[in-house]
């Protein structure tokens, strides 16, 4: 009965790798996953481009802000620089 056990533990039972009928190999369950999160990561980068893409032009024309905390400042002065008017750009950074 040990060399039962023993010829049980030493026989090899393939390489790992599955195969399906026509004898090609099949993804692992690693590949698998790996595949999946490069879909997933994929498909979030595409949403976050084209949500970026159509929120952009809606959130520059608000126009100036009011006040003259930092926020207003910082916002202002970008929004220049977004309109090209760099002498007004200029304006908020001296005030900085």
């Amino acid at each position: 009965m040990g060399a039962a056990v023993a010829s049980l533990g030493s026989k090899r039972t393939g390489t790992g790798v599955n195969r399906v009928r026509d004898g090609s190999a099949a993804m692992k369950p690693r590949c698998k996953v790996t595949f999946l999160f490069i879909v997933v990561g994929g498909l979030v980068a595409v949403a976050c481009v084209v949500g970026i893409a159509l929120l952009a032009p809606t959130v520059w024309q608000k126009g100036y802000e009011r006040g003259s905390g930092p926020e207003a400042i910082a916002y202002n002065c970008l929004m220049a620089l977004v309109r090209q008017d760099y002498a007004r750009a200029h304006g908020y950074l001296s005030l900085l």
